[in-house]
């Protein structure tokens, strides 16, 4: 399962990355919206419709020009200013799932460097054992496991109420 974990992991990694960069694409256009947008400034302009009343579409008096002129003013800067908020609101919250998703990223590669050392002193400790298990199948005593079993046969011979059976190397 360790070999599973990490590939489970590469593919967490590789979907976050790209998360990342879309993110990150993402930011660089807000960024542009953002810089284009508050770089406009608000123009006012006469005979462009600004000086007439948009209900009637006859000319605003002298005297109501000025305050018209002022109060597309704020309308301009107050839409400008929220749009701004919500370019600004948009990257901080970009910036912050992409500061998240790079803790997992991070945290991903951390374990699957743990399971690449875990796995080679794994590998270390197998290749020893099988070393071990080599050394032991050559040194093995048979005459030690027959008389093992020739001692077992005894004692069990005591425990039935039998005569033991004696072998011809014991009376030697």
């Amino acid at each position: 399962t360790v070999n599973a974990d990490f590939k489970f992991n590469n593919g967490a990694i590789d979907r976050h990355n790209e998360n990342i960069k879309k993110l990150q694409r993402e930011n660089d256009a807000t960024r542009k919206d953002w810089t284009a947008l508050n770089a406009t400034t608000f123009v006012f302009q006469t005979g462009t419709g600004t000086t007439t009343c948009p209900a009637c579409l006859r000319a605003l008096p002298e005297g109501e020009i000025e305050s018209h002129r002022t109060e597309l003013e704020k309308n301009f800067n107050t839409n400008k200013a929220t749009r701004l908020k919500n370019l600004n609101q948009t990257g901080v919250s970009n910036a912050k799932e992409i500061e998240r998703l790079q803790t997992i990223v991070n945290s991903l590669v951390n374990a699957n460097a743990q399971f690449e050392i875990d796995n080679a002193e794994n590998e270390k400790e197998l290749e020893g054992l099988k070393k071990e298990r080599e050394g032991l199948n050559g040194n093995v005593d048979v005459t030690a496991t027959v008389e093992v079993s020739a001692l077992k046969e005894k004692i069990a011979s005591f425990d039935t109420g039998k005569p033991p059976v004696i072998e011809d190397t014991e009376l030697k």
